[in-house]
Order: C-alpha cells, then structure tokens, then sequence
C-alpha cells in the first residue's frame, strides 16, 4: 500500500481555495488564495492573477493580475507566462509592451503551450511594421506606451502622415 504525499500549507490552501472557486465563492477563494500565494503557492499566485483579471472576488485590475501572473511566471508557470504575455500584448488591456510580451509568449512556447506559436508570430509582426516604419519617433514614441499618431498631422490623404517630431511624411 502506497503511502499519500503529505501536502504541504499552500497547497492545502490552495485546493481549499479552489473549492471555494468552483462552488462561485469568489470572495473567501480570494482571501485563501492570498495566503496560499503568501506560504509559496505558484498556482495560487496564477490564480490570484486571474481572480485580478476576471475580477472574481476581487475589483478587475490588470495591473495586479500582471504582478501576480509574474510572479508564478518568474517561477515556469506556463498559463502565467501566457496570460501574461497576453496583458502585455494589449490582448485585454491598452497598455502595450510588445517586447515584453513577445519574451513571456516565447517562454511559454519553450514551456509546451502550443497557442503561443500564433501569437509570437503575431507580436513580430507588429514589432517589425514598427521598427521597419522608418520613423524613429514613431518606434520611440511605441515603446513608451505612447500612440504616435497623436504625435503626426494627418494629411494629403488618409494614408500618409507627418510626424509632428521630424517632419518625415510616411505612407501608413
């Protein structure tokens, strides 16, 4: 006869909270999850990232999802390096780091997610038409989060732009 595992404290916490979780009691699950997180739970701090991101028990809140899904991240959890790459992808959120993204959807190929492949190619592509503009402001202006077209007069016709920075007229 095999002898259990004993499970340790966050992990107990952890099914506690997904119990909670699956039976809609997103408030306690929350609070469990949160010390399951805090004893050394990786699936508890992806699964705080996603209670931020559904706003399940919690008000909606990227930003917190992604400190949490970088967290389980940082320690080779695949959906958290996803969902993350998602955030920064501006999948479910305007706050765009394609860069950023494009690492943590590689490191979620690297780790078996298969979806991952579409969205790289995705990411490049977009990285690519950016830096292949020919505008450099339009690139820096992209990296900081900043929309260059709020940067360019729009002329001539509706496919041309110039840049307000450096007076380059580029075909859009």
């Amino acid at each position: 006869m095999a002898k259990k595992a004993k499970l340790s404290k966050a992990d107990k916490l952890f099914l506690q909270a997904v119990e909670y979780y699956e039976n809609d009691d997103y408030e306690k699950a929350f609070l469990i999850m949160e010390q399951a997180a805090k004893a050394g739970s990786t699936e508890a701090e992806y699964g705080l990232g996603l209670m931020y991101q559904k706003g399940n028990g919690v008000e909606q809140n990227y930003q917190k999802a992604a400190q949490w899904y970088n967290f389980a991240a940082e320690k080779g959890d695949t959906d958290a390096q996803f969902n993350l790459a998602c955030i920064y992808s501006g999948e479910w959120e305007d706050n765009e780091d394609y860069e950023k993204a494009l690492f943590w959807f590689e490191k979620a190929l690297e780790g078996g997610d298969e979806d991952a492949k579409e969205q790289i190619k995705r990411v490049q592509q977009i990285l690519q038409e950016y830096k292949n503009d020919g505008c450099l402001h339009k690139w820096e202006l992209f990296k900081k989060g900043e929309h260059h077209e709020d940067n360019c007069n729009f002329f001539y016709t509706r496919d041309k732009y110039k840049c307000k920075l450096c007076d380059k007229i580029k075909s859009v």
